[in-house]
């Protein structure tokens, strides 16, 4: 009798994460190996310099050639140092690297493209979360604002009580933001996502 094989298949969403976080690795990879490059460039440089200033100050330490008289000399521990660095092998990897991240980004856009509708739709709870938390808060902060147009308001009142020049109450500015906050907390943005009916 035969047993019936399960096979299970990635959801595109995990397969769309996974792809983006194989692009960031070869993105982070690609930097590093420019970063790399950089530094032996800027050693080689260095060492360049300073080999230039040794023979011109003192030209007996290469012969006719450039190659040190004596394998001790400091012109020889230079070129022992700048053998060290192989700028070519550098330069190399980070074409190298850079081919891996353009093609890993490649991947990733590719699949979010073929996936884009299941993508959208896995991402509009974490959005609706998200809006309904800032409506919230705007509800909270636009009631707070109410309270602080009160405010300013019985100071507006007690200082006309008082005969008192109420032009020096800022009055206008705390009105303004209390409005803009409420009109916010009535008509909070839309969900900042592909509407449904358009996917």
């Amino acid at each position: 009798m035969a047993t019936a094989t399960k096979t299970y298949k990635t959801s595109p969403v995990k397969k769309v994460k996974a792809a983006e976080a194989a692009w960031v690795k070869g993105r982070d990879a690609a930097s590093a190996a420019a970063r790399d490059y950089t530094e032996q460039l800027r050693l080689a440089e260095g060492l360049n310099d300073e080999r230039r200033r040794l023979v011109h100050k003192e030209p007996e330490l290469v012969t006719h050639t450039g190659e040190p008289t004596n394998p001790k000399n400091p012109v020889a521990k230079i070129d022992k140092e700048l053998g060290k660095l192989d700028l070519q092998e550098a330069a190399r990897r980070v074409a190298h690297a850079r081919e891996l991240e353009r093609a890993a980004r490649q991947r990733f856009e590719d699949l979010v493209c073929a996936h884009g509708d299941a993508i959208e739709e896995a991402r509009r709870p974490e959005g609706e979360a998200l809006l309904a938390a800032f409506a919230a808060k705007l509800k909270e902060d636009a009631d707070r604002a109410d309270e602080l147009v009160a405010f300013a308001q019985r100071s507006f009142e007690l200082a006309h009580i008082r005969r008192q020049d109420t032009r020096q109450i800022p009055i206008d500015g705390v009105a303004n933001a209390a409005r803009m906050l409420r009109q916010l907390a009535e008509s909070p943005p839309a969900l900042p996502i592909r509407p449904k009916e358009l996917s």
